[in-house]
C-alpha cells in the first residue's frame, strides 16, 4: 500500500522588512514578514481514514511567547557569500 500527503502553504507578504546579520553562525538574511497558514491531508491508498489539519489551531507565537516571531520569506547568504 502507498500513502498520499498533500500540503497547501499560503503566505501573504504584507508585513515588515527585516534584516539579520549573524557573524557567529555566518549568515545574513533579508526577509519580509507576513501571515501564513499551512494545511495538509494524509491518507493511505485504499484506506477509509483521512487525516486533515485544523486551520483554527494555527498560530504564530511571538518572540516573548518563545516563538521565532512572524513567518517570513526572503533571501539568505552564507558560506563564501557571507561578508
Amino acid at each position: 500500500m502507498s500513502s498520499h500527503v498533500s500540503f497547501d502553504v499560503r503566505w501573504h507578504g504584507h508585513g515588515q522588512r527585516r534584516t539579520v546579520h549573524d557573524r557567529a553562525f555566518g549568515f545574513e538574511g533579508h526577509y519580509l514578514t507576513g501571515s501564513t497558514t499551512v494545511s495538509f491531508t494524509a491518507s493511505r491508498d485504499g484506506g477509509r481514514v483521512i487525516y486533515r489539519s485544523d486551520p483554527s489551531g494555527q498560530y504564530n507565537p511571538t518572540v516573548k511567547q518563545g516563538g521565532a516571531g512572524p513567518p517570513a520569506a526572503g533571501l539568505e547568504l552564507n558560506g563564501t557569500f557571507f561578508q
